[in-house]
């Protein structure tokens, strides 16, 4: 039974695999509540395994030019409008913002969507993938937004270069730098957060999105200080699983936040405010699934 259902829904894929097909779906998943839109069109959407990585499709999403591969899954995920709670979250904190930094940009969705919900904030999108970031200006350029500037950068823990490597068999957000991985890999430029300020000339700083694949441990131990300087708002990942011995570091200096006084949200997937969180006994258990946080600071 099991074999047929497969190869209905595989056929099902195949007669919706085109533009027209495509587009219905979009448009009927941004109509509809996100009740229906996650049980029905996240099924009935050509899954990216359905797609040949890096056939480009250019299309208007949520008011962008974009040229989207439905093979990556985070391009997957907004080629067909499915809800965003982190994007979403960016957008309503870009709003008042004067400077603002996108770390781990991949190809600039959420650097643009702030940019145009800020006009009058600096936005720097920082991304060390050549190829992911030669899409991310690529967006920078069809859509025109003279706030947003992107630089082909990585922020650790001290200035150099690292191996940036495949950590998902070409997928843009799977690269990483963190340790253990053993893939191919390109050498990138790494700067500290203290760095970035300085070359960018900036003296604030009111919002950070970090999504950088398990290499959070050696960001922040790098921006600690300039964080607690410029007390930015931080919208992050957590994947406790993936740090092993690096934990103790960055529950350091995440309790180093929390002590200026920090507090800790959870951004879950469910609508709805950002929930309370205990950041550091998530981050101690090791087996603790991924979390998006929001860390605000009391002002």
């Amino acid at each position: 039974m099991g074999g047929v259902k497969d190869l209905a829904k595989e056929a099902l894929y195949q007669a919706l695999r085109n533009p027209i097909g495509e587009a219905l779906l979009y448009e009927g998943a941004r109509r509809v509540p996100r009740s229906i839109q996650e049980p029905v069109f996240r099924r009935l959407a050509p899954q990216p395994k359905n797609y040949t990585r890096g056939s480009l499709r250019s299309v208007k999403r949520r008011g962008f030019q974009l040229e989207l591969d439905p093979a990556d899954y985070f391009q997957w995920h907004h080629y067909f409008g499915f809800h965003d709670e982190v994007l979403e979250t960016l957008k309503r904190l870009a709003q008042g913002s004067r400077r603002i930094l996108d770390i781990g940009a991949n190809i600039g969705l959420y650097a643009l969507s702030m940019a145009q919900v800020a006009p009058a904030a600096q936005i720097a999108a920082i991304e060390p993938n050549p190829a992911t970031f030669a899409r991310l200006s690529r967006h920078q350029a069809l859509n025109q937004l003279s706030n947003l500037q992107c630089l082909p950068l990585a922020i650790g823990a001290e200035p150099g270069e690292l191996v940036l490597r495949d950590a998902g068999e070409g997928d843009s957000g799977k690269f990483t730098l963190r340790p253990g991985v053993e893939a191919a890999g390109t050498k990138v430029s790494v700067v500290t957060l203290a760095g970035l300020l300085e070359r960018l000339g900036w003296d604030s700083l009111d919002l950070v999105k970090i999504d950088v694949e398990g290499f959070e441990p050696e960001v922040f131990a790098g921006a600690r200080s300039a964080l607690i300087a410029h007390r930015p708002t931080l919208v992050f990942e957590l994947t406790p699983g993936w740090y092993g011995d690096r934990t103790p570091g960055l529950v350091n200096d995440l309790r180093a936040l929390l002590d200026a006084g920090y507090a800790a949200f959870r951004i879950a997937p469910e609508p709805g405010e950002p929930q309370p969180m205990d950041l550091i006994s998530s981050l101690e258990r090791g087996s603790a699934p991924q979390y998006n946080v929001l860390l605000r600071p009391a002002r």
